[in-house]
């Protein structure tokens, strides 16, 4: 092959190559667009999973504080002095949370896409702190929630021989605690379907962002092509 019949070969190959680049980045702009309408769309869901865990925390807060009154109070306390240890129990304060991939978030140039990268809170704080952890909602690819620090509950007795001092008796303030259990277990409720209308979205989400780290790709091996006929060119010219 003569050196005319490569520049021309090359001559002909660039522009094409040029417009891809171009295809290319409109496809991508494209799939920017979709991204945040759906982590927004996402973000609801995830509030509400974050909400009911800032609820089921300070209700199990609000349970432990019954025991401390209770305790205050004089009442019998499983585990506590010389009394039976039957009624302790270890309740787990709960974490929202979103799993996260390589490609979640865009701007990965890597070549596994789909890798593990973490996870990210949707919530911060313990029992009575926690709060939303609001820049993180709608992102991630599974949203969940998970088992934070623990902490000791405990059964308020009627003792005859240790009566309340307070207001309440140890049996109005066993009831009060028992309620705030309850409260919290309503509270767990319907996160099954939340996290489901949560995942739905962000499998969408990781579909235009597969497509985006797709397209960057393509962008990258394109305009390799591009510099190395570019470079090359000069070493052709002439007869």
């Amino acid at each position: 092959m003569s050196k005319k019949e490569l520049r021309d070969k090359y001559d002909d190959e660039l522009p094409r190559l040029k417009k891809d680049i171009v295809a290319l980045e409109n496809l991508k702009k494209e799939s920017n667009r979709y991204v945040p309408m759906l982590v927004t769309l996402a973000s609801t869901p995830d509030k509400k999973i974050a909400q009911s865990v800032v609820d089921y925390n300070r209700l199990i807060d609000e349970a432990v504080g019954i025991v401390s009154t209770a305790i205050g109070c004089g009442c019998s306390v499983a585990g506590v002095g010389v009394t039976v240890f039957v009624g302790v129990s270890t309740t787990y304060y709960e974490v929202a949370k979103a799993s996260m991939e390589n490609l979640s978030g865009g701007g990965y140039g890597g070549d596994d896409p789909y890798g593990d990268a973490g996870t990210i809170n949707l919530t911060n704080g313990v029992g009575s702190d926690t709060t939303i952890n609001t820049q993180n909602l709608g992102k991630g690819v599974d949203s969940f929630v998970g088992s934070g620090s623990s902490v000791v509950m405990r059964v308020i007795y009627e003792n005859i021989f240790m009566p309340s001092i307070c207001a309440k008796t140890c049996t109005e303030l066993e009831e009060e605690r028992q309620a705030k259990l309850t409260e919290a277990s309503n509270a767990q409720s319907g996160r099954s379907s939340l996290i489901g209308q949560s995942d739905t979205l962000k499998d969408e989400i990781a579909e235009y962002e597969i497509q985006i780290w797709a397209v960057e790709a393509g962008q990258n091996e394109t305009q390799s092509k591009i510099n190395r006929i570019e470079t090359f060119l000069p070493n052709i010219q002439g007869d």
